[in-house]
């Protein structure tokens, strides 16, 4: 018996030999198999300041008033802030809508990450050393925005700023207002979409879809709604938008469940209506964040920003004639 185990012993040792074998032979045969040194980790918020390796990469967003020319060093997790362009941190900067010693808000562009981009570009968090100014350190994202969601993204300057707004959103005390374009007309003009939803992980995105009441594992979401004005021949819908909670997807899944999801949805809206191709409108998503209603934190008052339609949304509500009564 101890003779058949010294030999199990040593076949196995026989094949990792080889094994080690194969492994650095195809190194040597190919260089760049070799595992780079990890680099040391950089602070949050400070840039890198050592030159562009030769790895580094060059990415490029498409237009749309999206920021591009950024150059950015890759490094294992967390990433370093990214150095740009000038002319892409500029571009980045114009997105501004509202400074103040406490806190950025920007115009975010549809189709540009929040924090982890999944494709290679670079995220706004990434390069928030662009936004700097004359702050001491880069700001930090507080609310979150899907990818292909434009609109209102506040970001704290300072650490008393973050925790201060961080708990104003966790406790629901910022008043948020979307419009969005939706497939049709919903059956009431106004209502509540009260239904629980539970997220999905699955490879590079995450999928939302309404819960039973008595899934454990379900968040409790509702979103506010009201139609603002409605297009005859093709049944696309203005809406208004109010999340009482913060959930993942929520919008895109409440107005799906209620039977009208958003026009240029691609996750749960299904095919691109024909009807939108006739008139020639984009394809992208009809969602956008347009006021944040922030309580007061350094002064007396309210903050409220407008963010103001991104210019696909512009060119829908324009060539659909969509005009809410009184705006």
């Amino acid at each position: 018996m101890r003779s058949f185990r010294l030999l199990g012993i040593l076949v196995l040792l026989a094949s990792f030999a080889v094994l080690a074998n194969n492994y650095v032979r195809t190194l040597k045969n190919d260089p760049s198999l070799v595992p780079a040194t990890p680099a040391p980790a950089v602070p949050h918020g400070k840039p890198q300041e050592a030159g562009t390796p030769p790895s580094a990469q060059r990415y490029r967003l498409k237009n749309n008033g999206r920021p591009d020319g950024f150059s950015v060093n890759q490094f294992p997790w967390p990433f370093p802030l990214i150095r740009m362009e000038e002319s892409a941190a500029q571009k980045l900067r114009e997105l501004v809508i509202h400074k103040d010693e406490n806190i950025l808000v920007l115009n975010k562009p549809g189709g540009v990450a929040v924090n982890i981009s999944y494709d290679g570009n670079p995220s706004i968090q990434d390069s928030a050393n662009a936004l700097r100014f004359d702050a001491s350190d880069a700001p930090v994202i507080i609310n979150r925005l899907d990818r292909p969601v434009s609109g209102a993204l506040v970001m704290a300057r300072n650490k008393q700023a973050y925790d201060a707004y961080s708990e104003f959103f966790a406790k629901q005390l910022v008043r948020k207002t979307y419009w969005a374009i939706l497939t049709c007309k919903p059956k009431e003009e106004a209502g509540v979409v009260e239904k629980p939803l539970i997220t999905q992980l699955r490879k590079n995105h995450k999928n939302v879809r309404v819960a039973d009441e008595q899934n454990l594992e379900a968040m409790q979401a509702v979103t506010e709604y009201r139609v603002l004005a409605t297009h005859t021949e093709t049944g696309f819908t203005l809406v208004e938008l109010r999340p009482a909670t913060e959930r993942t997807h929520q919008l895109r899944v409440h107005m799906q469940a209620l039977g009208c999801p958003i026009l240029g949805d691609d996750q749960y809206a299904g095919p691109y209506p024909e009807r939108a191709e006739q008139y020639k409108i984009w394809k992208y998503m009809q969602l956008h964040a347009k006021r944040l209603e922030l309580p007061p934190y350094s002064g007396p008052e309210h903050l409220v920003v407008d963010a103001p339609l991104p210019p696909h949304m512009g060119y829908a509500l324009s060539v659909l004639k969509l005009r809410p009564e009184g705006m």
